[in-house]
């Protein structure tokens, strides 16, 4: 009987032994800086995808509304320059939206003429032509 409950208490003590060593914690902690570092730039590269993206489909609301206000009388068709309060009420909203890329007091310009119709482009560092997409 004293022999079955040695045995019990030294499974019980080796049980209680297991664990992670510190090297296997410094390993598991290395590939997980190594998987971050690989991965943060893509993540960066992504968001300026996306706002991108989110610059052009504003472009083209901008350029619809545009449309709308020539097609209405708002604008009148020899205008080369678009004044942005006549485009609002066109907009869903009623407010002209702010671009993402470029500086945080960007804006859109808005060209029109003719020849060539509606042209968005964003001000400001990295400033894109956002529509007609080139």
């Amino acid at each position: 009987m004293n022999q079955l409950l040695k045995r019990k208490n030294n499974e019980l003590s080796l049980k209680k032994k297991k664990g992670f060593t510190l090297i296997e914690l410094i390993i598991v902690i290395a590939i997980i800086a190594i998987l971050a570092a690989i991965a943060i730039p893509k993540f960066g590269a992504a968001k300026h995808n996306a706002d991108v993206a989110a610059d052009q489909a504003n472009a083209k609301i901008i350029a619809t509304a545009v449309s709308n206000a020539i097609a209405h009388g708002d604008i009148p068709e020899t205008a080369t320059s678009v004044d942005t309060t006549k485009i609002t009420p066109y907009i869903d909203g009623g407010t002209l939206p702010k671009p993402k890329t470029g500086t945080s007091g960007g804006a859109f310009t808005i060209t029109y003429s003719q020849g060539t119709g509606v042209v968005v482009t964003t001000t400001g560092t990295g400033g894109i032509r956002a529509y007609p997409v080139s």
